[in-house]
C-alpha cells in the first residue's frame, strides 16, 4: 500500500499541509490520500507546539474500519513520540469514554455507560439508564455543554481536532467538533460524491455547504487517485456515478480489463457465479477482494456458502452480534457458579440471535426471551441437556467452559449466526489469556462478565481486531475507508432497495463509492433481469 510522506506531496497537498486557518476543509475524491495528509498535517502541528504543556490532535471519524486503516496510511505520521499523541478514535467511542470519565461530576451515573441496542428494543429489555447507540454522541455534547471547565479542558488538550468523512457527519457530531476545537484549529475531510447516509439525517446534505458558509478555507486535492494511480478506475467510477455509459473512461476500464459485466443466466444460481469470480480472482493473484452486496442478509447468505466451500473469509460490519455473544457467554458463565439463573442466559441467547437478522426479530428470539412454548421440545431437551453440562463445569479451568461455549451454537442450531457466534467466542477467548488455568468461579465470572461488558460496547463503538481474510464481505453501505485488490459489486434478483428519485441519487452515490475502493479491477455482477437501475450496466464490458 502507498504512503504518504511530507517528502512526496503533490502540488494540490502542498498548500492544505501547510493550511494554518482556524477552520479547514480539505475536499478530494476517493484515493486521493485525504485521511493520510491529515495525519501528516497532525504531526506538523504537534511539531511546531511549545514543549509543555504537550498537545494532542485529535482525529475522529464515523467508520469504525478506518480507525483500524489509518496507521498503513501514513505510518511515518504514526512513529516516535509525535504519533502517540495522535488520537484516533470513533465519535462513539470518544463519546464513550467522555461520558464514563465525567459524567459522574455532572451528576451523572457512576456506573459504566450501557448501551440500550435495536435488539433489546425490539424484544422489550431495556436496562435503568441505558443509551441508545444514536443516543451516545448527543449526550456527549450535552455534558459539554453544560460543563463549560470540562469543555474547556479539552479544548486545552488538543492542538488540533481533525474530522474525517465529514460530509456524512450528523448534525450532533458536527456540533460536537466544534464544541471540541472552539478556538482550536478545526481540519475537516470531505467529498460531496461520497454522501451516502444523507437519508439518517436531513441536514448532512448541506454540511459541506454549512461549513463553507462559515468561513472555512478551502483547499481541493481535485481527484487525482493514490488507490489507483492510473486513475482509469476512478474515472470510471465518477462515469457510472453521472451515469453516462457513453463515457470514454467507461471504454476505457473495459478495454484494460479495469471493469467488466458479468450477467449469470437464468439457469444458474447467483451465489455459483460468485464463487466462480472469487477463485478466477484468485487466480489471477488478487490477495485482497471485497464482495459488497446490498444487504446483510445477502451477506450473511453468502458466508454460508464460502464456508461450505471452505474459502476463508470474514463479515465486516456485524461484530455488535460478537459483542452480543460474549454477553451471553457472561450470562452462562455466571449461571455455573451460581450467581445468575439459566434464564439470564437464554434471554442473552435471544439477543444475540436478534442481532443476527434485521427487521423482527425471529420466533427463536422471542421464545428464547419471552415464551419457552414457542420453542420445539426436542430444543427444549438439547437445551436442559447444555444446563447440566455447563453446571459440571463449576471449578473447572476456564478453557473448558470457554471450549464447550464456542461450539454450543454448532450443537443445537444451524444457519447464519454460526460465524457471529464463533467470532464473538473466539475474540473472547483470546480476550481472558491472562485467565487461563483458573478455575471457573464466582471471581472469575465476574471478571468474564466486566469483560463482556466492555468488549460488547467496543464491538458497537469501534472494529473489533481479528486477523483478516483474503475475501472481505459487507453490504455497500460498510465499504467507507477500505481498499482492496478487487472489488465484487453484486446485485441479485431478489435485492430491495428505495427506487423514487432520492434512492436512485443514492444508489449512485454508493455504486461510486463502492467502485472507487478497488485498486486493480471491478467486477459488475448482475442476475439475469436485472432492477432498471442496474439494467444499463448490462450492455458494459460483458463477459461471457
Amino acid at each position: 500500500m502507498s504512503t504518504v510522506t511530507p517528502g512526496d506531496l503533490t502540488p494540490s497537498q502542498r498548500p492544505a499541509y501547510e493550511a494554518d486557518e482556524p477552520r479547514v476543509l480539505i475536499l478530494g475524491g476517493p484515493g486521493t490520500g485525504k485521511t493520510a495528509l491529515a495525519l501528516l498535517m497532525a504531526r506538523r502541528i504537534l511539531e511546531g507546539q511549545a514543549p509543555a504543556p504537550p498537545k494532542r490532535v485529535l482525529f475522529l471519524t464515523f467508520s469504525r474500519s478506518a480507525t483500524t486503516e489509518l496507521a498503513k496510511r501514513a505510518p511515518d505520521a504514526l512513529a516516535g513520540e509525535l504519533g502517540t499523541r495522535i488520537e484516533i478514535s470513533t465519535f462513539h467511542a470518544f463519546a464513550m469514554t467522555l461520558l464514563n470519565g465525567f459524567r459522574r461530576f455532572a451528576g451523572g451515573s457512576l456506573e459504566p455507560l450501557a448501551i440500550l441496542t435495536r435488539e433489546e428494543e425490539k424484544l422489550g429489555l431495556a436496562a435503568p439508564g441505558a443509551l441508545t447507540f444514536d443516543a451516545i454522541v448527543p449526550a456527549a455534547l450535552e455534558l459539554l455543554r453544560n460543563a463549560p471547565w470540562l469543555a474547556n479542558s479539552y479544548r486545552e488538550r488538543y492542538a488540533a481536532v481533525i474530522c474525517d468523512e465529514f460530509q456524512d457527519t450528523t448534525a450532533p457530531a458536527a456540533a460536537l467538533l466544534e464544541e471540541l476545537a472552539g478556538e482550536t484549529q478545526l481540519i475537516c475531510l470531505a467529498d460531496a460524491d461520497q454522501v451516502i447516509f444523507d437519508w439518517t439525517d436531513p441536514t448532512i446534505a448541506r454540511r459541506i455547504a454549512d461549513y463553507r458558509a462559515s468561513g472555512a478555507t478551502v483547499y481541493d486535492l481535485g481527484y487525482d487517485s493514490r488507490r489507483d494511480p492510473s486513475n482509469v478506475i476512478p474515472r470510471a467510477a465518477a462515469a457510472i456515478r453521472e451515469r453516462d455509459y457513453g463515457s470514454d473512461a467507461i471504454a476505457d476500464a473495459c478495454r484494460n480489463d479495469r471493469l467488466r459485466i458479468v450477467q449469470y443466466s437464468a439457469s444458474e444460481d447467483g451465489f455459483d457465479a460468485l464463487v466462480d469470480l472469487i477463485r478466477e480472482a484468485q487466480r489471477g493473484g488478487a490477495s485482497q477482494l471485497g464482495v459488497f452486496l446490498a444487504t446483510n442478509r445477502s451477506v450473511n447468505d453468502f458466508a454460508e456458502r464460502l464456508r461450505a466451500e471452505e474459502m476463508e473469509h470474514e463479515i465486516i460490519g456485524l461484530s455488535g452480534a460478537a459483542g452480543e455473544a460474549q454477553l451471553a457467554i457472561a450470562a452462562c458463565a455466571r449461571f455455573v457458579v451460581g450467581d445468575g439463573d439459566w434464564d439470564e442466559f437464554l434471554i442473552a441467547l435471544g439477543v444475540f440471535v436478534t442481532s443476527c437478522y434485521r427487521g423482527t426479530p425471529p420466533e427463536l428470539a422471542f421464545g428464547l426471551v419471552r415464551d419457552r412454548e414457542l420453542l420445539e421440545p426436542g430444543l427444549i431437551t438439547l437445551l436442559e441437556a447444555e444446563r447440566d453440562a455447563f453446571r459440571a463445569l463449576a471449578g473447572e479451568p476456564l478453557e473448558a467452559f470457554l471450549g464447550r461455549a464456542e461450539s454450543f451454537w454448532r450443537r443445537l442450531f444451524r444457519g447464519r449466526p454460526r460465524q457471529l457466534w464463533e467470532l464473538g467466542t473466539r475474540d473472547f477467548r483470546g480476550q481472558t489469556l491472562g485467565l487461563r488455568g483458573r478455575p471457573v468461579d464466582r471471581s472469575i465470572a465476574a471478571a468474564v462478565t466486566r469483560l463482556a461488558q466492555a468488549r460488547r460496547s467496543v464491538a458497537w463503538v469501534d472494529e473489533i481486531t481479528w486477523p483478516k481474510a483474503p475475501i472481505s464481505l459487507m453490504n455497500v453501505y460498510q465499504v467507507k475507508g477500505r481498499e482492496m485488490d478487487e472489488v465484487l459489486l453484486v446485485h441479485l434478483s431478489d435485492d430491495s432497495d428505495q427506487w423514487d428519485p432520492d434512492g436512485m441519487r443514492r444508489l449512485r452515490r454508493v455504486h461510486y463509492v463502492s467502485m472507487s475502493r478497488a485498486r486493480q479491477r471491478v467486477t459488475l455482477v448482475l442476475p439475469p433481469h436485472p432492477k432498471p437501475f442496474f439494467a444499463p450496466y448490462a450492455g458494459l464490458c460483458m463477459v461471457a
